[in-house]
């Protein structure tokens, strides 16, 4: 139970500061709910009125992440609006907390939610908008480049990060299949240092080995790169690519990602395009957003909030890049057997995608069939206590970690199983790549992946999937239908010319 004098204790104690009480009410909160499912929170903005407004913020987003409801989300984020004396840089790093927040925990993705946030973006865009010379300076279609592509990212780390390999992806087929000059750039606008309260909190990665480097092999071809140095904001490098694209002239900007301000602020010049990596709306303020999901009848309403409005759209299909396999797994060397039917469970951010929910379902999933198998694939630091727990996931479940071929992975599986969330999207691609079926619920990148073949809705419709798989006209049925999904999704030559061609017939490109 939480003990909220204490909470009034640290909070008003002189001695400390802001980010040294923070420290001390995370060690009060975690050891108040450890291993605990209550939610007997309070209105910490309510009771404690007369607090620190970051520490207002801070308590706000511990709620929010402990209760996991969708009103808490929000009234995180009027706390954080409430604010009259942050800065920029604050307002940046929050707003990176709170997409990174609402992508994990898809209990916060509703519709308000994600127009809140969407405010803090453009209110995030304006400030840097307002401070650009753009009187006279976009450049027709007539003096751009036709031969002059740039592709730019927020974030740019190893192959196993998805957002990198597509962007690769891209600049390579720009290269060899258009036949056209690239040129890819990090802005790097995520955070890397702490700037403000905020519980469990996250700092982006930067590899600073890129540093300097003017080039980036992939696959044989050299794509000419720039990585931001200095942490965002920064005006001086926001203003070097500017000028750059003003050097340049590039047909158009592809912005991979989304939330890109600097990608964003380009469009004042030149058409950018935002290619989300993931198949919701992205983020932007951009030219162009080339969609990657069919729209339904309560989308119009994000369709508004672009700078054209439906003029803005570009429809596309999923397409990825097949993976290659460079090693061999056999079942053997991780005592798996030939008849066993080995479930693989893959992600980034396992941790917080699953729960004791989640894997309370899996132990009794194991113990209905004594031949399933569970792998992990991926970051789930929390694997050993769960096993600790359930007898069945302790004796039957791997976690193989991080794997650079996953490919070879999926050679020792039968099912994909994908947990309830929003990403997901490329590890899902693979498995049907590979010839395995994906298990999903009806929403989210991997529905979408997958055209909605084989959803479910819990444990129950997973137990039904398995029966059925064991009977051989089924399971046929299964594997043609997947083998069709991967041919359509595995070919991404057109991509760009699909989206060009679009483009250049909208007035907003010339």
């Amino acid at each position: 139970m939480l003990n909220t004098d204490k909470v009034r204790e640290i909070s008003n104690d002189s001695r400390l500061n802001v980010m040294e009480k923070e420290e001390r009410l995370k060690r009060l909160f975690d050891s108040a709910y450890l291993d605990q499912s209550t939610t007997d929170t309070f209105d910490f903005a309510e009771e404690l009125e007369d607090m620190d407004w970051r520490l207002k913020v801070y308590l706000a987003s511990f709620k929010a992440l402990h209760t996991k409801e969708a009103q808490d989300f929000e009234k995180l984020i009027e706390v954080i609006n409430s604010g009259t004396s942050i800065d920029i840089s604050e307002l940046h790093y929050l707003y990176w907390q709170l997409t990174r927040t609402l992508f994990i925990y898809s209990s916060f993705n509703t519709p308000n939610n994600r127009k809140l946030l969407k405010e803090i973006y453009s209110s995030l865009y304006n400030f840097f908008d307002e401070q650009l010379d753009k009187e006279n300076r976009w450049i027709v279609a007539e003096e751009r480049e036709p031969d002059t592509f740039i592709v730019l990212i927020n974030q740019f780390l190893s192959l196993q990060h998805a957002p990198t390999k597509i962007a690769l992806d891209h600049c390579k087929n720009i290269i060899e299949k258009l036949g056209k000059k690239v040129i890819l750039i990090n802005t790097a606008e995520m955070p890397r240092t702490k700037h403000f309260p905020y519980y469990d909190y996250t700092l982006f990665n930067y590899v600073k080995e890129y540093n300097g480097q003017k080039k980036v092999d992939y696959e044989g071809v050299d794509i000419p790169f720039y990585q931001v140095e200095g942490e965002f904001p920064s005006t001086v490098e926001i203003n070097g690519i500017i000028e750059m694209v003003m050097d340049i002239k590039p047909t158009c900007i592809f912005s991979v990602g989304d939330s890109n301000i600097t990608a964003d602020l380009c469009s004042n010049f030149v058409p950018v395009v935002t290619l989300p990596t993931v198949s919701d709306f992205p983020v932007t303020e951009g030219t162009f957003v080339a969609l990657l999901k069919k729209l339904s009848e309560s989308d119009p309403n994000r369709v508004s909030e672009y700078k054209h409005g439906a003029g803005s759209i570009i429809n596309v299909d999923v397409r990825y890049v097949k993976a290659r396999s460079a090693k061999t797994m056999n079942r053997e060397d991780y005592g798996l057997l030939k008849e066993d039917l080995v479930i693989a469970i893959v992600g980034n951010r396992l941790e917080q995608e699953i729960d004791t929910a989640f894997m309370e379902n899996l132990d009794l999933l194991l113990e209905s069939d004594p031949t399933l198998k569970i792998i992990f694939v991926g970051g789930f630091k929390e694997f050993h206590k769960y096993a600790q727990t359930y007898k069945k996931v302790s004796k039957r479940a791997k976690n193989l970690g991080y794997q650079e071929d996953l490919m070879a992975v999926y050679s020792l599986c039968d099912i994909y199983l994908n947990p309830k969330r929003l990403g997901g999207g490329i590890s899902a691609a693979y498995a049907l790549q590979a010839g395995i079926p994906v298990l999903t619920a009806p929403f989210g990148d991997v529905f979408e992946v997958v055209g909605g073949l084989n959803t479910v809705n819990d444990f129950a419709d997973i137990k039904k999937f398995i029966l059925k798989w064991r009977e051989h006209d089924f399971k046929r049925k299964v594997l043609h239908d997947i083998s069709n999904r991967a041919n359509q999704i595995f070919d991404q030559n057109d991509t760009l010319e699909t989206i060009l061609k679009q483009m250049e017939e909208s007035p907003y490109f010339k």
